[in-house]
């Protein structure tokens, strides 16, 4: 009773529950980026004779294999009075509150398939800036090991009161004026383009003193942009120009006006470089 008491708390009150996209792991408030995972679907079902159940499958980019979560409406007396619906399965309980297409819910996990290596692999698919990589990884570590963490069971917030619009993630395109730092410390102004269904692009940098308005950027040495993934606003992909290349991670505002992040030299997950920050769209 009192894990079910504390669920209804997390659910009513937990700040991290209001925010998760589709799945989120409770970390601390430092490593919450990484800790929100997009799942393909989360809806409460009814099957024909009129029970209901909850299916979805973990990110493997957190158990590093799969698990397929299945868990059916429990029904004890009472608790139809209740706000609150109870889900069981071999794998999980799951208390939910909301509608069926738009559910939010207190997870508690059991008899995973986990194996942090094989998450490693994914997340370095995913994050190419380093501190990222070991920010996630750490998350990877807190769910696995929860008895070290957060109790003796992996637990979870599912849904959450601001579902994605899209299960698609969009293709950003267009141009922004940036400014990045060198190794060094220097400042360097950049044109960078993403352009439509290539996942490629290229960038016009400059050292000159002048406003970013003012440059003229056709005369400027050109750089590749190339191998561009999407996760939500979140962009990854490589960069060279000259004899020099390395990887950049970018976040966008939501208009997709905005763009900040760091960009490194040489492989994906090599120290960063510097940061490198848009200042207007164009």
């Amino acid at each position: 009773m009192k894990t079910f008491k504390m669920m209804l708390v997390l659910l009513a009150l937990s700040p991290s529950a209001a925010l998760a996209q589709d799945y989120y792991a409770p970390t601390d408030k430092e490593k919450e980026p990484v800790a929100r995972f997009r799942l393909d679907e989360i809806k409460i079902k009814t099957e024909p004779n009129g029970n209901k159940y909850i299916n979805y499958e973990l990110p493997e980019t957190l158990t590093g294999e799969r698990n397929v979560i299945v868990a059916s409406e429990v029904k004890l007396p009472g608790l139809d009075q209740l706000p609150v619906r109870i889900f069981s399965g071999p794998n999980a309980t799951v208390t939910c509150m909301g509608a069926d297409d738009k559910p939010g819910c207190m997870v508690t996990h059991r008899n995973l398939r986990l194996d942090a290596n094989l998450a490693e692999l994914k997340i370095n698919e995913t994050y190419y800036d380093p501190e990222l990589r070991t920010a996630a990884m750490q998350v990877v570590r807190e769910f696995q090991n929860p008895v070290e963490h957060s109790g003796n069971q992996p637990i979870g917030v599912l849904g959450g009161l601001k579902p994605r619009a899209d299960k698609v993630d969009p293709v950003i395109v267009g141009s922004w004026l940036s400014k990045y730092e060198t190794v060094d410390g220097r400042p360097m102004f950049a044109r960078l383009t993403l352009e439509k269904d290539t996942f490629e692009g290229s960038f016009r940098y400059s050292q000159t003193a002048l406003p970013l308005e003012s440059q003229d950027w056709g005369k400027k040495p050109e750089g590749k942009i190339s191998g561009v993934k999407y996760f939500g606003n979140r962009v990854i992909g490589r960069w060279s120009a000259g004899n020099s290349s390395g990887w950049f991670e970018y976040t966008f505002n939501n208009a997709k006006t905005r763009f900040e992040g760091y960009y490194g030299v040489g492989e994906n997950g090599s120290a960063r470089a510097g940061r490198w920050t848009s200042t207007s769209v164009q």
